[in-house]
C-alpha cells in the first residue's frame, strides 16, 4: 500500500508512505517497522485520505490509514474527512487548524495512543473547539480491529 503524505497546514508534499503487505491484504509485519517504511520525512503531515478542499468544520484523525478510515463506521462522524497521522507523535503534535471546529480520533488503545489523543484534545479544547475520542475497549487494539471484530 503507497500514500502520500503531506505537510498538515500547507497541503505540500513530503513523503511517500509504504506499508508491505500480501496478497490477502495482511501487513508483512516480520519486515521490521510492522511492514511500514517512509521515503522522505513524514513529521508534520498526514496522509489526506480527504482532500483540503473538502475539510470544512469536522476532521477525524487517527495513527494508522485503516483505523482512521475505520471513523467512518461510527454513525454521529458519518462521511466526515479523515487524515492519517501515521504515528502518535504525530497525533500529538497536531496543531490546531483554523477553520476546524471539532477534531475526532480514533484512539489506538495503547499507552502512546491515549496520551497523544488525550493531549491533542485538551489543547483542541483550550482553544475553544470540540473534540471526540473513539477508542476500542481492547488493550492494544485500534479502531479498525473493533469494527473487523464487530463485523466477523
Amino acid at each position: 500500500m503507497v500514500a502520500l503524505v503531506r505537510d498538515v497546514l500547507t497541503d505540500r508534499p513530503m513523503a511517500i508512505h509504504r506499508t508491505a503487505i500480501d496478497k490477502n491484504g495482511k501487513k508483512l509485519s516480520h519486515l521490521g517497522a510492522n511492514g511500514r517504511l517512509a521515503l522522505g520525512p513524514c513529521s508534520g503531515g498526514a496522509v489526506k485520505l480527504t482532500p483540503d478542499a473538502e475539510v470544512t468544520l469536522c476532521l477525524g484523525v487517527g495513527e494508522g490509514i485503516e483505523s482512521t478510515l475505520s471513523l467512518r463506521y461510527v454513525p454521529e462522524f458519518g462521511r466526515s474527512p479523515v487524515w492519517a497521522l501515521l504515528n502518535a507523535g504525530q497525533v500529538e503534535a497536531f496543531p490546531v487548524i483554523p477553520g476546524i471546529e471539532a477534531l475526532w480520533f480514533a484512539v489506538d488503545h495503547d499507552e502512546a495512543g491515549i496520551r497523544a489523543s488525550q493531549r491533542t484534545a485538551a489543547r483542541w479544547s483550550a482553544a475553544g473547539r470540540e473534540s471526540y475520542l473513539i477508542a476500542p475497549t481492547t488493550a492494544g487494539a485500534d479502531l479498525n480491529d473493533m469494527e473487523a471484530a464487530h463485523a466477523a
